[in-house]
């Protein structure tokens, strides 16, 4: 653990001499497709993160509140049958970028936070499980302002959640010189 914790600071200070041309702050909207190991149904998600962007190195750091569900069918269940699950989480995210100064910049990070899983079993039962969540993610973001992201969402004793998502940001972009 101290070893990879040396890493870790021995990288950002090697990165923190690589100045970024980014304005400061940028705020999200993703909206997408998501999944989960509970069930073979597709749902969706939504969300909003706002960022700062690191002046001095390609570190971003983000606070992201989303919400995501997937959705069965509406008949033909039993007694006690699940028919709806469903996370409402909030993550703080740590996000490397690679050649931000480029219209096409990729990144890579991952999130720490908090998220309540939501289970509605027929006909009327609901089930609420606060879990501590984990959250790499990898994507692209595209002239400044359109971003793809590929995430998964490990929860300890509940379903892993999937999300691709399409992202509308504000703000951010280079700086005008």
């Amino acid at each position: 653990m101290k070893k990879l914790l040396l890493l870790s600071v021995s990288f950002l200070c090697l990165s923190s001499s690589w100045a970024q041309d980014v304005k400061r702050f940028e705020v999200e909207f993703p909206f997408g497709m998501t999944g989960n190991a509970l069930n073979d149904f597709i749902g969706f998600s939504m969300g909003c993160e706002a960022r700062l962007n690191s002046q001095k190195s390609p570190v971003d750091v983000g606070l992201q509140v989303s919400a995501a569900g997937t959705i069965g069918e509406t008949f033909g269940y039993e007694p006690g049958a699940l028919i709806w699950g469903g996370l409402v989480s909030s993550r703080v995210y740590v996000d490397y970028n690679f050649h931000q100064q480029h219209d096409d910049a990729f990144f890579a990070g991952v999130g720490v936070g908090v998220a309540d899983f939501m289970q509605d079993y027929y006909p009327d039962t609901r089930k609420h499980t606060l879990r501590p969540v984990l959250a790499p993610r990898v994507g692209g973001e595209f002239y400044h302002h359109l971003r793809f992201t590929m995430e998964c969402q490990l929860l300890p004793s509940a379903p892993n959640f999937f999300l691709i998502s399409v992202g509308v940001v504000l703000g951010g972009g280079l700086k005008k010189n």
